[in-house]
């Protein structure tokens, strides 16, 4: 692990990382709701956004994957 670099040490947090998971929950929530028939299915621009989330997640690992081999 390199001890250096503030990704490796925790010191830097993605400040949206709260957000993202706040709007995955209710999507879930809004999906299950509407599967059983207690609310409206989820939006359009509700998956895109989660599809973001997603992407941005996925990315971030790719780009932190090598960062702490040193």
């Amino acid at each position: 692990m390199n001890a250096k670099n503030p990704l490796c040490t925790g010191a830097v947090q993605h400040a949206d990382n709260d957000a993202r998971e706040q709007r995955r929950q209710a999507l879930m929530d809004r999906m299950d709701a509407y599967q059983r028939g207690a609310g409206p299915a989820p939006t359009t621009a509700e998956f895109e956004q989660w599809k973001e989330d997603v992407a941005f997640s996925l990315a971030m690992g790719r780009l932190l994957s090598g960062a702490c081999d040193n």
